[in-house]
């Protein structure tokens, strides 16, 4: 059976460099941040945050399973870790609902269509605890059915 994950587009990864070119260009201010995020990866070294990345999500989707059963939210993201990158996909039919009801809490939910949420909890900085805070808004909000009082309609930002 194949995974709507399978029908999502693979974006080829290109090489890239940082740094002062020609002198003609100055350092775009966007430029500057990653200069620091790639600074902190350098330090603690790439294996480290993918072996955090993969306990963290391991963790997030072991929260799901256990937290929010029955609410009819199922895992879309590949379980084998070799497999899964630093996200999860989550899949409910009333999932644009539940990005809502997820908004009015201060979330900012990554809605992809038809009907999954994206959690891309990020390595270098995502806390177990804060994950785990995460998963219990959600489950408050299925518990109260708190996403039945919004239309299951994208709006303009997701």
């Amino acid at each position: 059976m194949e995974s709507r994950l399978d029908s999502m587009p693979v974006i080829p990864w290109v090489p890239f460099r940082i740094g002062l070119t020609s002198g003609k260009c100055p350092p775009h201010i966007l430029s500057m941040a990653l200069l620091g995020s790639l600074e902190m990866i350098t330090e603690v070294g790439i294996k480290q945050v993918r072996k955090k990345s993969l306990r963290l999500t391991q963790y997030l989707m072991g929260l799901i399973d256990s937290e929010l059963s029955g609410y009819g939210i199922e895992i879309g993201s590949p379980r084998d870790e070799s497999k899964r990158g630093g996200h999860i996909i989550l899949e409910h039919q009333e999932v644009a609902r539940i990005c809502k009801a997820l908004k009015q809490d201060a979330i900012i939910p990554d809605y992809r269509d038809p009907n999954m949420i994206r959690l891309a909890p990020v390595a270098l900085y995502t806390s177990f605890q804060e994950a785990n805070e995460r998963v219990q808004v959600l489950k408050k909000i299925m518990d109260g059915r708190l996403y039945e009082n919004y239309e299951n309609k994208r709006g303009i930002i997701a």
